[in-house]
């Protein structure tokens, strides 16, 4: 899957931000189907979750430069 923004004319793209939980296991890569869980996203693990979109990227706090960091993927 590829970005594609919406299939309406007016042009308007959105992107939502929710939170992936402190102790989650699994890698998240961008393209990947999420679903939503108790307020945080998980990766989608099967074909009967319910996906609510695709994952694009995330921001973390770097731990040595302490800088905000966007990375296309989550690593457990």
């Amino acid at each position: 899957m590829r970005p594609l923004g919406n299939l309406s004319a007016t042009g308007a793209q959105k992107q939502y931000g929710y939170l992936i939980k402190e102790d989650y296991g699994t890698n998240i890569f961008q393209g990947d189907l999420v679903r939503l869980v108790a307020g945080y996203i998980q990766r989608v693990s099967g074909n009967t979750d319910a996906a609510v979109g695709v994952f694009n990227g995330c921001f973390y706090n770097d731990p040595v430069t302490g800088k905000p960091t966007f990375s296309n993927k989550f690593i457990a």
